[in-house]
């Protein structure tokens, strides 16, 4: 219980209070974000022209445009704190091991970067 409640308390005080993520409640089809993701998804989109040009009938220096580009890539980085390793085939049992491993130290140097040593050092040995 004591790690649980250091971590709420961690937690609660540092979060960020809005996770921008790529994920199913994002890809509203009405969406920028959405139309852009899925333009270059599915090859609609060779440059930056063309998506500037589709989305908001501007050039791809269009201030809107380059912000539209910047969330997007924001969200994508964001998701990948939330990979599934476990359903891909691709992957073999150690390259799995590893993204987990790396995935848990990422975890327990956060704690320590905020003063719970506590909890991290059990994470750091089991990994």
């Amino acid at each position: 219980m004591e790690t649980l409640q250091e971590l709420v308390q961690l937690i609660t005080r540092k979060r960020i209070k809005k996770v921008e993520l790529f994920d199913e409640q994002s890809r509203g089809k009405n969406s920028n974000y959405y139309r852009l993701f899925e333009g270059i998804h599915n090859y609609k989109y060779q440059s930056d022209q063309e998506a500037a040009q589709d989305i908001y009938q501007c050039e791809p220096s269009a201030k809107k445009y380059l912000i539209l580009k910047t969330r997007l890539k924001q969200k994508l980085l964001n998701t990948l704190f939330f990979l599934d390793t476990e359903n891909q085939d691709h992957l073999s049992p150690r390259e799995v091991a590893f993204y987990d491993c790396n995935r848990t130290l990422y975890h327990a140097n956060v704690l320590i970067l905020n003063n719970a040593i506590e909890i991290a050092a059990p994470m750091i040995e089991k990994t």
